[in-house]
């Protein structure tokens, strides 16, 4: 199918089903886990093992994207191959190891790709220029806070049925919205019969980029706290008295508030500096603050505001900022290190840990979460002392 004249359309249509097709499955499993008998410990580990096959695939997954098989390919077979593991997922629910296994091949054929569908995006941004990613990213948002609000009414009045097939539904529109996008071919070879850089040196040449390094290490803390509050935000609303609703409600407050700060990089050269980063850190830890002051559902609900503000920037600021320190060949590579500093590091800790500060009290848990952020923006910091001393 032909690639649109206008690739902010499509793209458009790519983040917000992409993003609705996450927010209908990963909004809603561990409250499904929880609501079918398993402990929060249980759905701690379950979450740990995830994240654990995330962080072990997610590089490679970035290299395969630069060196191998383009985004656009890469993408759909992943898609497409999850769609049985889903429906798999409510079936096997009453066998540990087989709903684990279920839903580890998810994750890593859908939510791991959220790195390779902002990268591709960020890559025909090079050839069309009028391709607003922040615009585009954004409509993901959106819908997601949608998705998410509308599949926590559904389940809350049919059961979670309804948010399996939902994801289903938006998986195969998400296929159809990106055979309008552009391909764009692998980035590692320079001419059809050189070989592709190894993956331990593509990562050996990231290494080597300081700042990056700097801004990853800081990321793993951040998203360490920010994930204690999301993979136990379930067992945190139940525990005031809450219901799927609510979970849904915090999802879609959180992802609508996200949006003016993803903007933001409509002007990137204005606002992608290091500074505001800083800041947006800062503001991160207020979440788990707020939710430690003030335990009630409406408090919960209005916590989710500083998430969105705090992560709505790094949405956009991580790729101007990981495009701008790193070298151009190796950015899919650079991205999905990233993403696994989010999506597989920090995630496992977080799971692995929380799981265990829950069963203890759920002040431990939102007291770590703020710490940890609080951390992030000093390890960050380190980035300014870098500058001066180079001055």
């Amino acid at each position: 199918m032909r690639a649109a004249k206008n690739q902010n359309i499509p793209a458009a249509c790519v983040q917000a089903l992409y993003w609705a097709m996450i927010a209908a499955f990963f909004g809603f499993f561990t409250a499904f886990l929880l609501e079918n008998g398993y402990s929060d410990v249980q759905v701690g580990w379950i979450s740990t093992i995830i994240y654990l096959v995330s962080t072990l695939l997610g590089s490679l997954t970035g290299y395969i994207t630069d060196m191998l098989i383009p985004a656009k390919k890469l993408l759909i077979l992943s898609f497409l191959f999850s769609i049985p593991f889903v429906i798999l997922v409510p079936l096997t629910v009453g066998s540990f190891p087989l709903v684990l296994g279920c839903i580890i091949i998810v994750s890593v054929l859908q939510i791991l790709m959220c790195g390779v569908v902002d990268a591709w995006i960020m890559r025909i941004r090079e050839k069309h220029t009028e391709l607003s990613y922040p615009l585009t990213r954004s409509a993901g948002s959106l819908v997601y806070a949608i998705a998410a609000y509308g599949v926590g009414l559904l389940i809350a009045r049919f059961g979670y049925a309804y948010a399996f097939g939902a994801n289903i539904v938006f998986l195969l529109a998400t296929v159809v919205a990106m055979l309008f996008l552009e391909n764009v071919p692998v980035q590692g070879r320079r001419e059809t019969d050189e070989k592709p850089l190894s993956f331990w040196k593509a990562l050996s040449g990231l290494a080597r980029c300081r700042e990056y390094v700097i801004y990853v290490a800081a990321m793993i803390l951040y998203f360490y706290g920010m994930r204690l509050t999301l993979v136990f935000q379930p067992n945190l609303i139940f525990a005031v008295g809450g219901t799927s609703a609510d979970v849904g409600a915090a999802c879609a407050i959180a992802a609508v508030f996200e949006i003016p700060f993803v903007l933001m990089m409509t002007r990137a050269d204005k606002f992608a500096k290091p500074e505001m980063c800083f800041f947006s850190l800062l503001i991160g830890a207020c979440k788990g603050l707020m939710m430690l002051l003030f335990p009630t559902v409406g408090a919960y609900l209005g916590a989710q505001v500083f998430q969105a503000v705090s992560y709505g920037f790094q949405i956009s600021f991580s790729l101007y900022y990981i495009q701008r320190v790193t070298p151009p060949h190796l950015y899919a590579t650079a991205i999905m290190v990233y993403t696994t500093a989010n999506m597989g590091i920090s995630c496992m800790l977080a799971a692995l840990t929380g799981g265990y500060m829950f069963e203890v009290s759920d002040t431990l848990l939102l007291s770590a979460s703020s710490v940890t952020m609080v951390l992030a923006a000093a390890v960050f910091a380190l980035t300014f002392v870098k500058r001066r001393s180079a001055q």
